[in-house]
């Protein structure tokens, strides 16, 4: 041993350890089987169990972190949850005139935070007496603000200093775009006087000033959607506010909506002459059926 090197030390070290192992299990592996059966049983139960909590979950855990999740969006998800965003926004308009008890009237869209309502003007007068109910029940006084006959539309503001609670910060609707909307795009249109009804169609006509270009500014929107009565929003799947229905019902004729561009210049006309005598303002827009004036209620901002 005392002329052996390094090296060579090594490997008999090795070779002793190696010898001893297989020894070692030769002498484990015989007394194993001359061991009782029910031993032998709880070893091999032992050895299956660390090898199933083991192996097994390490290689499903890298498995799982290889496969890509992969997220199937239905359509019918899409028009759930682009209903259920508007919920809060949509309002019972009721109106009462002399003593007469409060009716429906008219559906409408809140279009502001600050309490600004959308609705159309059939049913609605001078001299009427409206509230809004919202989806939780809650009631507030409105004040009918201004009117247009081009469009159909009806614009009311709630009364802020006669609400029960206070200056209240109301659920407007998102507002999207016509501009944006394509031929046999699918959109949903919301209705009803005692619950919500609802009908999905498709984009099926986007009426322009000028025909001639498919640049022309968009003065209406038509869809295929079923009748639904007193429907007035109508959103695309991402729950946006893209058009507003004011023209009585034709039967055989498709749905026609106001564009949400529209609706959004008269709003910031109103909110620009609130304060000032109350007279005829322009809503700038080219051709088409939707030119008209902004009519102001007599007396407002006087």
């Amino acid at each position: 041993m005392e002329d052996l090197n390094k090296q060579q030390l090594v490997l008999v070290s090795l070779l002793v350890s190696f010898v001893t192992s297989i020894a070692t299990g030769v002498v484990t592996v015989a007394l194993v089987e001359q061991a009782p059966p029910v031993v032998g049983e709880t070893i091999n139960r032992v050895v299956e169990k660390t090898i199933e909590k083991v192996t097994p979950a390490a290689v499903t855990e890298n498995r799982a972190a290889a496969i890509p999740q992969i997220r199937i969006i239905k359509e019918e998800d899409l028009v759930v949850t682009a209903v259920e965003l508007n919920t809060k926004s949509v309002v019972h308009v009721k109106a009462s005139y002399s003593a007469d008890p409060q009716i429906f009237v008219a559906l409408g869209v809140i279009v502001s935070k600050d309490g600004y309502i959308v609705s159309p003007k059939a049913n609605i007068e001078e001299g009427g007496e409206y509230s809004a109910e919202l989806s939780d029940g809650t009631t507030y006084d409105l004040d009918l603000v201004a009117r247009n006959d081009a469009t159909n539309t009806a614009y009311f503001k709630v009364k802020q200093g006669k609400q029960k609670a206070g200056n209240a910060t109301f659920n407007p609707v998102i507002f999207g775009s016509e501009e944006s909307l394509k031929i046999g795009q699918s959109v949903v249109v919301i209705g009803g006087e005692n619950r919500t009804i609802i009908s999905k169609g498709t984009v099926t006509s986007l009426a322009r000033d000028d025909t001639d270009s498919a640049k022309g500014r968009v003065h209406a929107i038509e869809t295929d959607a079923g009748f639904v009565r007193y429907a007035v929003p109508l959103i695309n799947l991402n729950g946006e506010l893209i058009g507003v229905r004011t023209a009585p019902y034709e039967a055989g004729m498709p749905l026609s909506f106001v564009p949400v561009t529209l609706i959004k210049e008269q709003l910031q006309l109103i909110r620009t002459s609130e304060n000032a005598p109350a007279k005829n303002v322009d809503v700038p827009q080219s051709k088409g059926p939707a030119k008209g004036e902004l009519l102001p209620v007599p007396g407002i901002g006087q």
